[in-house]
């Protein structure tokens, strides 16, 4: 013992621990590097060379949990159940769709839309797929483009363009609603649509918007328009809904018609019982009379004292 009351020990004699609780005697080189190295091993090493090494507690339940926990997951993308088992653990969350707002919708019902979104992740706002529920949306034949918006906790908005019917198509015996571009709507025809101008014809429909605005833009001819045909994908024929057909040009269409709204004006010609007025010429008017009014005019005619060496049919 030193004067401070500490014992003194010989440097030969080695602590129990490096080398085990029941070492005696003086330790060799070799004894005291491996119990150098020992302490240097990763504990994994150390626990498989050391049977009694005590395991961290709970440590077998905690990798059994993340094995399962990673067997699901994994399970659940690879069979396409992603959706549902993200949903099944947010929405008790608090992370659920309550309230969907809709906007820009007319002839598509809120009902409808929020029914369309429902494969979409729907009712988890971390598990709806704003993208897919947009595509599914514009897979109906009303909706143009869709907008949906999340705004977190439980709100989502989702704001529809419309398509809007422009003319009616008949393509053979297909009867559709057009838009002004030509874009056939494959739906239902609502009965508010049945009174739209009817464009007849294969090419017609993408030429329908510069006819239609021309003959609207006619005080004369606009209330009038019932139907047009495109005749040998070059020019127009008119049917009024008085039973007059119109032949218009190829060319110069604002000349005829401003030649026919005169004719009008000045004679009341849509007025007078004639089925054809010709203005594909443009230096000329042709007039046919129906059956009924050109009897009359042949009998006017010889009443008159003309004869007339073959019966006109205008």
């Amino acid at each position: 013992m030193d004067g401070g009351g500490r014992i003194l020990r010989p440097l030969s004699e080695q602590r129990s621990d490096i080398v085990g609780e029941n070492a005696t005697g003086p330790v060799s080189r070799q004894d005291r590097c491996n119990a150098f190295e020992g302490r240097r091993m990763p504990f994994y090493k150390r626990i498989l060379q050391n049977g009694d090494a005590a395991y961290p507690r709970h440590a077998f339940k905690l990798l059994t949990l993340l094995l399962v926990v990673t067997t699901v997951v994994y399970g659940s993308f690879v069979g396409g159940y992603a959706d549902d088992a993200l949903a099944a653990v947010t929405v008790p969350m608090g992370l659920e769709i309550r309230n969907v707002h809709v906007t820009g919708n007319k002839e598509v019902s809120a009902d409808e839309i929020r029914s369309a979104i429902s494969v979409a992740g729907y009712p988890s706002m971390v598990a709806f797929n704003a993208f897919k529920a947009s595509e599914v949306l514009k897979s109906n034949p009303w909706i143009k483009n869709v907008s949906i918006q999340k705004i977190y906790p439980d709100y989502l908005v989702i704001q529809v363009q419309e398509r809007k019917p422009y003319a009616l198509w008949q393509d053979d015996r297909r009867l559709v609603m057009i838009e002004r571009s030509g874009m056939p709507i494959f739906a239902d025809i609502p009965d508010k649509y049945e009174t739209l101008p009817l464009i007849i014809g294969g090419d017609a429909a993408r030429r329908a918007s510069v006819l239609v605005e021309r003959i609207s833009a006619s005080p004369v001819l606009g209330p009038l328009l019932q139907s047009a045909r495109l005749e040998g994908s070059r020019r127009w024929d008119l049917f009024l809904k008085n039973g007059i057909r119109v032949q218009l040009p190829e060319n110069n269409i604002d000349e005829a018609i401003a030649v026919i709204e005169t004719m009008h004006l000045e004679r009341g010609l849509l007025d007078r019982d004639v089925t054809i007025v010709d203005v594909r010429i443009s230096d000329r008017v042709r007039i046919r009379l129906s059956p009924l009014a050109a009897s009359r005019r042949r009998a006017d005619l010889r009443d008159r004292g003309v004869k007339i060496s073959k019966e006109p049919a205008t």
